[in-house]
């Protein structure tokens, strides 16, 4: 009767079977399941409000190495006595039967102080462990204690949590700080480059303004002509020495045999078709470079054109005329020679 008295109460009679069990007392079965029964409807009826600060059990022993206790987030009055003996088998299984449940508390939360034999402290820490995340998800725990030994604290963990958080915000300001130094270097940059955009656009803006102007218009259209000038004449200078070379050869070989008269008269002729090609070429020429001023006079509107026209006419003339002094000199020149080797075979 003591073992009964010490180690049952009214959430836990599993002494007693044990021991109707294994004394075989067959009298007792069915007072025992008529009493389970009995107990099974008082504690899924009774609210745990009614059992607070009362003493369930007679065990004596307040020894800390034997305590095991639960602090939880329950309303007294929203939970029943089952809900306790429901913990203990969440949290210690099989063992939970060994579990004695001495009083229950209220402060800002339930406390529910049990008690355990010492040598079984082992196991339940490590059932506890297992079946930590179902007490915090299914029985709201705060705090878990076995002997001396903490399994859970939620201001523990909250605080651990909050120094790893605030090392976090540490780490995440340091990072900040680099990349709004970083952000401020871009800035900079991107500022630097907007100023020498700015400069390179003001000079596209110049130089289009010069292109547009008249008389950068009418001395491009110069510098274009005097090229052109220059490839013509080196054409023609080329095809002159060409047919210069031609009539050599010719001359040379006429002159090795008879019929001089007749060679004259070719050379003659094959020279005043050069000159009128030339003529021809030097009006189309002055016709072109007019065509340009002309076109240029219609911008500009300035006597500065009529004198370019002018100057560029009386080049072109000049350098006609020259032309065909030079060829005529030359012509006679050569005429001379002839005759003379003419009257030396005389």
């Amino acid at each position: 009767m003591n073992i009964i008295d010490s180690r049952c109460n009214i959430i836990n009679i599993v002494p007693i079977k044990a021991i109707v069990n294994k004394y075989n007392i067959t009298g007792a079965i069915k007072i025992i399941t008529e009493f389970d029964e009995a107990v099974n409807d008082f504690c899924s009826k009774i609210k745990v409000k009614f059992m607070l600060n009362k003493k369930l059990s007679l065990a004596v022993s307040s020894l800390t190495c034997e305590r095991v206790e639960f602090v939880l987030e329950w309303e007294p009055d929203e939970h029943t006595l089952d809900d306790i003996r429901c913990l203990l088998e969440k949290a210690f299984e099989d063992l939970g039967k060994r579990i004695i449940v001495r009083t229950i508390h209220r402060g800002n939360s339930i406390i529910i102080i049990c008690h355990a034999p010492h040598h079984m402290l082992a196991a339940l820490l490590l059932e506890a462990q297992d079946n930590l995340a179902v007490l915090l998800k299914d029985f709201s725990l705060i705090r878990l204690t076995i002997g001396h030994y903490t399994v859970y604290d939620r201001r523990i963990r909250y605080k651990i949590m909050n120094e790893c958080h605030a090392e976090e915000i540490k780490l995440a300001d340091g990072e900040e700080q680099e990349l709004k130094t970083l952000l401020d270097y871009k800035e900079g940059s991107i500022s630097e480059r907007d100023k020498q955009l700015d400069v390179i656009k003001k000079r596209k803006e110049y130089i289009e303004r010069i292109l547009q102007t008249p008389e950068y218009k009418l001395k491009m259209e110069r510098v274009w002509l005097q090229m052109a000038t220059n490839e013509i004449f080196k054409s023609k200078k080329s095809d002159i020495q060409y047919f210069r070379t031609s009539l050599l050869t010719k001359a040379e070989t006429v002159m090795a045999g008879t019929g001089k008269e007749d060679a004259l008269l070719e050379y003659k002729k094959e020279i005043e078709l050069l000159q009128e090609n030339i003529s021809i070429i030097s009006v189309q020429l002055l016709m072109s470079q007019k065509a340009n001023i002309d076109k240029k006079d219609q911008c500009t509107q300035s006597p500065k054109a009529e004198a370019i026209y002018t100057a560029v006419l009386t080049i072109m003339h000049y350098t006609v005329i020259k032309y065909r002094s030079v060829k005529k000199t030359r012509w006679t020149s050569l005429r001379s020679g002839i005759l003379f080797d003419g009257m030396e075979d005389r």
